[in-house]
């Protein structure tokens, strides 16, 4: 039955460990990734502010971009004629206009009228550079690389697609902020968007309508940067509002930026859309450009580890093949690491236009850039070696190469970047640390709470689930310790009343056993009573001077007679005169006669009972000791004597009867009384050999009386 108990138990242990690891393994993968998510929250804050100002600072480098056309175009010498304006009316233009570098007049055939080679004074190393550059640029001999968004590249494909639009348009509502975004420039003009890649606008609208009401939605607030419109559309934006053509012109410009807007948003906001444009774009040999910075924090809104790529790609175009698809123009060219822009407008057959003053240039866009720096932050524009153009005191060039975020300018300013550092990055990533370990502490002190719990409602449970046990077993245990003695009460009695003829001894020895019985009888309803009392708290004491020495010797000759006819050796001693101590009286009989019947029940063969009483000064203790020489208590079971209803293992005590309480009451009613009972080998306390067990009793002493 034992074995069974024992293994009911293994198996329930068994399952309930799985129970408590299983939920707290899962609280604590929930909880870390909780701190990565706040930490990946931190990052994220930062990195959207710092985006929003790099895109912020594009946007206005963008917008002035846009409106540098119309400008050139304004001041341009014969603005607004079809005819050739003279050298004169050029070089007096680049006096005027301090953007102008190079003016240059070109004929149809693509020859350049001005500057004259012919006519340059020796030492002219502007107009050699000039022509170096540029006669089989404009001969059609060489052609030039042209700059593209990816995604306006590949408008139709990204918006046009019905798996791609209808899959990504939900999350664009999110995510597109296209106006503020510093990874996606404003589109090329429409005039000079390659033929191939403009949508057609029934398949836009049948296949990607979604795509197009987010796209409203998001872009709405925000102005499409004004295009350089060619000499064709300007007249036309002159005409009434109620012109038809004029209305329809600009429902398809309208429609044509949104489409724009739409492919943008749609392109940075999912990672695997931009894996197939770029895919596309290989195949197609349109090369991506590559990145002078390596942001820390990917400034492409991405959700793979995919690292930072470049948004624009360059292919190859022929001069005449630009003039042919637009009316002007803004071009970049890089000649030995050396930047320079081509602005460029049809005149009729003739073609004028001005290699800008790229100083000027720089100038400009480095006071669009706003404040450079704070006691936060750095912020600088890079141009396509990577050096800031407004130089930041105390920052290397080589400290901008791996900047915290940056993003890409524009088209027209291929390989230039917008870029910030921290001033004290470690500052951040201090704080980063700090939140982590804060939360990661809370996330231990939430598993060790939740762990200790769990224990200590399992140790609860079993506590209890073995009480109710030990109750169990108590209550047979009682049943049949009552049954004995009123079985044997019975049986001598029924003796006494039918026999008669029964001698005087025969007669004195039962009436003997009957009186034995019944004041086990008595123990037994006492012992009862007695945990009944302690455990609702009605054990009141009656704690009076009382001579200890006195109690204890009354008690052990109350015993000691029957002690002495089953065969053991009393004796009691009483060193010096102990003084009185503050005690109920009934309760320390009540004690002393469960340690005297305790070592009655477990002595073996010597039969030795020893009772002593004493004091001990130092502690303001009065000490009894009941001493046997019985077979003791094992080790393992010393810290769980005084339980209730505990007993030591079967095979030493199956011939003893008991609760397994006396020692628990004795312990409880010692410790109502401010004292204690304790327990010790006989070895260790009178030294030699022989064993046994010392149980102790101490009280605290009474105060002197007054006057004494």
């Amino acid at each position: 039955m034992n074995g069974m108990k024992r293994s009911g138990g293994r198996v329930a242990l068994a399952v309930a460990i799985p129970l408590l690891i299983v939920p707290l393994a899962g609280l604590t993968w929930l909880a870390a990734r909780s701190v990565d998510q706040q930490e990946g929250a931190m990052r994220a804050r930062l990195r959207e502010s710092l985006l929003l100002e790099v895109g912020q600072t594009n946007a206005r480098i963008r917008e002035w971009f846009a409106e540098l056309p119309e400008e050139l175009r304004a001041n341009a010498p014969g603005a607004g004629k079809p005819g050739r304006p003279t050298a004169r009316e050029l070089a007096a233009w680049k006096e005027r206009e301090g953007l102008v570098g190079m003016p240059f007049l070109l004929d149809a055939a693509g020859s350049i009228v001005y500057p004259d080679a012919k006519r340059s004074v020796p030492g002219d190393d502007k107009t050699r550079i000039f022509f170096w550059r540029y006669l089989n640029v404009f001969g059609n001999l060489e052609p030039i690389p042209v700059y593209r968004n990816i995604a306006a590249e590949y408008e139709s494909s990204i918006v046009g697609s019905g798996d791609v639009a209808f899959g990504i348009a939900s999350s664009a509502r999110a995510k597109v902020s296209v106006a503020e975004s510093p990874s996606v420039s404003d589109s090329m003009p429409a005039e000079s968007m390659p033929a191939e890649s403009m949508p057609a606008e029934r398949g836009f609208a049948e296949s990607a309508p979604d795509a197009v009401s987010v796209a409203k939605e998001s872009v709405a607030d925000f102005p499409s940067p004004a295009p350089a419109s060619s000499e064709k559309a300007r007249p036309a934006a002159k005409k009434s509002a109620d012109s038809p053509p004029v209305a329809r012109t600009r429902d398809q410009d309208g429609e044509s930026a949104l489409r724009s807007k739409a492919a943008q948003g749609i392109f940075e906001s999912d990672a695997a859309v931009q894996r197939q444009v770029y895919d596309r774009a290989a195949e197609e040999g349109k090369e991506t450009l590559r990145r002078n910075v390596n942001p820390k924090i990917d400034a492409i809104n991405t959700r793979d580890s995919m690292a930072a790529r470049s948004v624009y790609i360059e292919s190859s175009r022929y001069f005449r093949d630009l003039v042919a698809q637009a009316d002007s123009g803004i071009v970049p060219r890089i000649f030995d690491n050396t930047f320079v822009l081509l602005y460029w407008e049809k005149r009729g057959d003739w073609i004028v236009g001005c290699e800008l003053d790229m100083g000027a240039v720089r100038e400009a866009i480095a006071a669009l850039s706003g404040t450079p720096a704070d006691t936060v932050r750095f912020l600088a524009v890079l141009d396509q070696s990577g050096t800031p153009l407004v130089p930041v005191a105390g920052v290397e060039t080589a400290a901008w190469r791996t900047p915290l975020v940056s993003g890409e300018i524009s088209e027209f300013l291929p390989y230039w970047e917008t870029a910030v550092i921290l001033a004290d990055e470690s500052a951040f990533e201090d704080r980063v640390r700090a939140s982590r370990y804060a939360a990661s502490t809370l996330v231990l002190a939430l598993f060790l709470s939740v762990a200790l719990g769990a224990v200590i409602l399992w140790r609860h449970s079993a506590n209890r689930l073995l009480e109710a046990r030990r109750r169990t077993g108590f209550v047979t245990t009682v049943s049949h310790e009552l049954k004995t003695p009123l079985t044997s009460i019975r049986m001598y009695s029924e003796m006494l009343a039918g026999g008669a003829n029964l001698d005087v001894e025969k007669r004195g020895r039962y009436l003997s056993r009957i009186v034995s019985e019944s004041e086990r009888l008595t123990r037994l309803i006492n012992d009862v009573l007695d945990v009944s009392k302690l455990e609702r708290g009605n054990r009141r004491m009656d704690l009076v001077r009382t001579d200890i020495a006195r109690v204890a010797r009354e008690t052990v000759e109350g015993v000691a007679d029957r002690l002495q006819a089953s065969g053991f050796a009393v004796s009691f001693r009483a060193d010096g005169s102990p003084p009185e101590c503050l005690a109920d009286r009934e309760a320390v009989i009540r004690i002393l006669l469960n340690l005297l019947s305790n070592a009655e029940k477990y002595s073996a063969g010597a039969r030795e009972i020893e009772v002593r009483v004493g004091a001990d000064g130092d502690r303001r203790r009065c000490l009894v000791s009941v001493a046997d020489r019985g077979i003791g208590v094992p080790r393992a079971h010393r810290s769980r004597i005084f339980r209730e209803f505990h007993r030591v293992d079967a095979s030493l005590t199956s011939e003893r009867g008991g609760t397994g309480l006396g020692l628990s009451i004795a312990r409880s009613l010692a410790r109502a009384m401010g004292g204690d009972v304790t327990y010790a080998p006989r070895d260790r306390v009178d030294g030699g050999g022989g064993g046994g067990s010392v149980f102790t009793l101490s009280l605290p002493l009474a105060g002197k009386k007054e006057g004494a």
